[in-house]
């Protein structure tokens, strides 16, 4: 009787064990989870922001297209009088591209974060099956 008892006793220790574990990684899984949305919802303004420059890089098309049109239609003598003119355009090019190459850059490291994310989260969760699977005598038929 003693000896059923203990069995009992010891069974319900290792289930509440394997329940302590199971709400830890819970836990675990949806601080995750608010992390991984924090970086999704950064991902979106992100995404937001680069439409909102996109639109703004295709009216500037659009405009150095009507640009470069009537520069095409100007004398020689008109040219080189908006030659200087062309320099500040050329540096406000250089500085618009160089805007965009930070916001691509800073796209790919959100992005290459929440991949980082993602894989920690799935090979911590294949760490614990395996050694669940290890140490409990259920799993190891």
């Amino acid at each position: 009787m003693d000896e059923t008892k203990n069995n009992s006793t010891l069974e319900q220790q290792k289930i509440e064990k394997e329940l302590q574990e199971l709400k830890n990684q819970y836990s675990s899984l949806m601080k995750e989870f608010k992390s991984l949305k924090e970086k999704d919802d950064q991902l979106n303004k992100l995404k937001d922001s680069m439409m909102s420059s996109q639109r703004e890089f295709t009216e500037m098309n659009k405009s150095l297209q009507e640009i470069t049109s009537k520069l095409n239609m100007m004398s020689e003598r008109e040219r080189k009088s908006m030659k200087n003119r062309g320099n500040i355009l050329r540096r406000t090019a250089i500085k618009t591209v160089g805007s965009v190459l930070m916001v691509t850059d800073a796209a790919i490291k959100h992005v290459s974060m929440a991949k980082e994310g993602i894989e920690d989260i799935v090979a911590e969760a294949q760490y614990e099956n395996n050694r669940r699977r290890r140490h409990d005598p259920e799993y190891s038929e």
